[in-house]
């Protein structure tokens, strides 16, 4: 970076996104903080998504690939960006006019972190007053999360709604890369993979607004396969771990396991997902996670028994 300048590249990944791509772009030319380039990659999209984005020029970058899906086009987009900093934006999202620079800003102010991210308001609901991810005023206060890793194995969600991150280019293109498997949780895989490099730091301001729209991820898939999504990338990120870093993250890994596959496996046999079923299964059989949840389950009973009898 120059004289603290950081150039910014927006990578904002598309399908069959015609309807609200236009409000996304307009949104992110409309910054107090411009961005060098804005990425487009339409992820073989069959409406007018293309035409769309090649009526904006420059500093609008059009990149086409066949259909396959989010997480892909997000990586290529990061690959194919030339800037400092990384912004991923969501086909659809609003940019609320100071996004950018407020993320940018959170970022410079904290140099050990990698990533900032904000808070998003969904649309369809009143304007939140305080920060879901510290329960604080919106008062765009800095909190610097040491171990993101460690949270996020904590939880199903990720610690950003949806794509409202800003990260350096290095790690932008590392922690996309997560494959095509992540249909759903994509978002969730990506951070935790990010998470893997350094601190992140959360900013308490509006850095997105989001609809719901029919058809869209949000829409398709439910709580409980994003859940088997999170468990899945929780399992493939931590093979990607040093040695040194499974024997820190192995206990709260285990305990994610453990406590997540029993409502993961029934949810997959009632909808007859057979495919996913099997990489489930796979995990919690070969590592011993039956074995860990069945004895948690017992000593559990054991101390309400416990309790029962000293009430008495």
């Amino acid at each position: 970076m120059d004289n603290d300048k950081p150039t910014i590249s927006v990578v904002v990944p598309c399908f069959n996104a015609g309807k609200n791509l236009a409000i996304t772009l307009d949104s992110i030319l409309q910054q107090t903080l411009v961005p060098d380039e804005i990425v487009v990659i339409d992820d073989g999209s069959d409406d007018d998504s293309t035409g769309i984005a090649l009526e904006y020029g420059e500093p609008v970058i059009l990149i086409k690939q066949s259909n396959q899906g989010a997480a892909v086009a997000r990586h290529l987009g990061a690959q194919k960006t030339t800037k400092d900093i990384v912004i991923f934006v969501d086909a659809g999202d609003r940019c609320p006019p100071e996004k950018i620079e407020t993320l940018i800003t959170a970022l410079i102010a904290n140099p050990r972190c990698i990533c900032a991210f904000g808070e998003s308001w969904n649309r369809a609901k009143g304007s939140p007053e305080l920060a879901r991810f510290t329960r604080k005023p919106l008062d765009g206060s800095y909190t610097v999360i040491e171990d993101p890793f460690k949270v996020m194995l904590g939880q199903t969600y990720p610690l950003a709604s949806a794509m409202n991150i800003a990260v350096y280019r290095k790690f932008a293109v590392m922690g996309s890369d997560i494959g095509s498997f992540f249909k759903a949780g994509n978002d969730h895989a990506l951070q935790l993979n990010l998470a893997r490099f350094g601190p992140f730091v959360h900013v308490a301001f509006i850095t997105q607004e989001f609809e719901i729209y029919s058809g869209g991820l949000s829409d398709k898939y439910g709580s409980k396969l994003q859940m088997t999504y999170s468990l899945l990338a929780a399992s493939q990120i931590f093979e990607r771990l040093s040695e040194k870093d499974k024997e820190k993250y192995v206990v709260p890994y285990r305990n994610k396991v453990s406590q997540l596959w029993p409502v993961i496996v029934l949810f997959l046999w009632k909808t007859s997902n057979i495919k996913l079923l099997k990489k489930v299964a796979k995990l919690i059989f070969c590592d011993g996670y039956v074995f860990l949840s069945l004895k948690s389950i017992y000593w559990s009973m054991v101390q309400a028994n416990k309790s029962v009898g000293h009430s008495e």
